[in-house]
């Protein structure tokens, strides 16, 4: 049981790390959410990814 304690903490805290970090400018994206509050997600049509970048910089795609 302690085992299974120790998993679904380190689950938790390994998701909570990873909901607190929002991606730099040419980094990696699938959603606005995220990308830093100054930019958006450029998902180039026919992908499932993108990446962040200011809104002006971010072409038709």
């Amino acid at each position: 049981m302690r085992i299974r304690s120790l998993l679904i903490l380190s689950l938790l805290t390994a998701l909570f790390a990873l909901s607190a970090c929002e991606q730099g400018e040419g980094d990696r994206c699938e959603t606005n959410t995220d990308c830093a509050d100054d930019l958006v997600c450029c998902i180039p049509a026919g992908t499932l990814e993108g990446t962040c970048q200011y809104e002006e910089n971010c072409q038709d795609q």
